[in-house]
């Protein structure tokens, strides 16, 4: 007779925690399974490959999905799902499936996963061992392209008749073979028909029929094509391994084909064209003169920058006022997304921080048990005596950044230098003139008081901006307390 298994699954137990009707936040999850917040985040990202508070979203839409198609209300579905509101809950809806949840389908509910588990009705999980998926460049690119232009088209409803068609840009012909694109209504029109034609042709089916082109009418022609389509692209795009050096440049290059192809249009007629004169000028070699994050994507020798990466809440600070960082472990945020942790990191070879961070760090891998988190040396600023994590390269630093900088970009070996933090530190490698760039994630939420992200007043100019799922990710060159002449 074979041995039965003994023990816990603790994956299964940590599954409980995440779908749990009355675990609505991170720290109901990680209490029902009896661990940090922190140390239950790691756990489930790496057994499950997906952070915690995406998978219950992901899942109570799939189960919002299902019940939808039986008959339940809008409303009863948002609730049932956890969302305060009927609008949150539709926007989330849109989000994932291209479609409001009021649109009656006969799709199938469930969404892409990368661990294959997904809501099985009426109240179980299915562990899909086959899934693969899609693509993460692809479906940026399709999920954005989906929400921008219905985002557009809810704009459009708003203008009179006469504005919506009036010439804008009159010759403009984006693409030479379906007609110009000199209008509001133009531009609209082909973002959603370009679709209808495109799926067609992999169905199969006839060439789409004449319909109108009111801004109401696209509206629901997109949220008819738009769920179809991305099922489409889900199902026929295959899985591949983007190279981490590659990635930034194809991100770039797919955005700014994009851009030519169909945004071209749609930019110009919604934004007037760049303004000349002496001021601008000046605004355009001030950016010039900086390094941009596109001289990286085109491999140019950018020399060693160092770089304050962090997060921060809406209002700008970077934890409460007891130095908790529970907004951040709620954010849902793509890993292989714009700005993400795992690329800057790679180019780093050496770190700061301030003593107040150090000691969250070490308080939190004292609690869960875990490995110092850094494989670099890293130094710490302080005017403190602070005991040293067991197995982390940490040396203790006092006094002016300025020496201090010089043995962070030697020991960097020719890579970047991170300031992990605090604010207050990062200023002081801003004011000592050693402070670079800015990388920040800003997420929608609000503390009102708390530890601020950069304690002086200083002007950054904006390079680079993404979203990546609840954050704006964006990258800004530092200037200084006064604008260059």
């Amino acid at each position: 007779m074979s041995e039965q298994p003994t023990g816990r699954d603790r994956l299964r137990e940590l599954l409980d925690a995440v779908l749990d009707e009355d675990h609505r936040t991170l720290g109901d999850m990680a209490g029902g399974a009896y661990a940090s917040p922190y140390h239950f985040s790691r756990l489930l990202r790496r057994d499950a490959g997906e952070p915690p508070v995406a998978m219950r979203r992901r899942v109570m839409l799939e189960r919002a999905a299902w019940q939808l198609r039986r008959g339940t209300s809008v409303t009863d579905a948002a609730f049932a799902a956890g969302y305060e509101s009927v609008e949150g809950f539709s926007r989330a809806f849109v989000r994932a499936y291209g479609r409001t949840p009021s649109t009656p389908t006969d799709a199938h509910h469930w969404l892409p996963a990368p661990n294959g588990i997904h809501f099985h009705p009426p109240t179980s999980l299915w562990v899909h061992t086959e899934e693969r998926r899609m693509d993460p460049l692809t479906e940026q690119l399709v999920a954005h392209d989906l929400d921008d232009t219905r985002a557009l088209l809810e704009l459009a409803k708003g203008l009179d008749d006469t504005a919506y068609r009036r010439v804008q840009l009159p010759g403009n012909d984006v693409l030479g073979f379906d007609g110009p694109d000199e209008s509001l209504a133009d531009a609209l029109r082909h973002l959603v028909a370009t679709k209808e034609v495109w799926l067609a042709a992999v169905e199969g089916t006839d060439h789409p029929p004449a319909r109108g082109d009111e801004a109401a009418t696209l509206l629901e022609r997109h949220d008819d094509v738009a769920p179809r389509w991305l099922a489409v692209v889900r199902d026929v795009d295959p899985p591949r391994r983007l190279g981490r050096p590659d990635r930034r440049r194809a991100v770039r290059a797919a955005g700014e084909l994009r851009a030519e192809q169909r945004g071209r249009a749609r930019a110009d007629l919604l934004h007037p064209p760049p303004p000349a004169g002496p001021a601008a000028a000046a605004r355009l070699w001030r950016r010039g003169g900086h390094r941009r994050p596109h001289h990286v994507a085109a491999g140019e020798d950018r020399g060693v920058r160092t770089v304050y990466y962090t997060a921060m809440t809406l209002d700008g600070f970077l934890a409460d006022e007891h130095d908790s960082l529970d907004w951040l472990f709620v954010q849902d945020q793509d890993e292989s997304g714009p700005l993400a942790y795992g690329e800057f990191i790679a180019g780093v070879g050496a770190l700061a921080m301030g003593a107040t961070t150090y000691e969250w760090v070490a308080d939190h891998l004292a609690s869960s048990g875990e490995p110092w988190p850094y494989a670099l040396p890293t130094w710490v600023v302080t005017h403190r005596d602070l005991a040293p994590v067991e197995g982390a390269d940490v040396r203790f630093a006092r006094g002016d950044v300025g020496p201090l900088h010089d043995e962070l970009v030697a020991a960097a070996g020719g890579q970047d230098v991170w300031i992990v933090g605090g604010g207050d530190l990062a200023a002081q490698f801003a004011e000592a003139g050693h402070l670079d760039q800015l990388v920040c994630h800003i997420a929608p939420v609000t503390l009102g008081a708390g530890r601020p992200l950069f304690p002086r007043r200083w002007h950054l100019a904006l390079v680079e901006v993404h979203r990546n799922r609840d954050f704006i990710a964006a990258r800004y060159d530092v200037l200084g307390p006064t604008l260059p002449a």
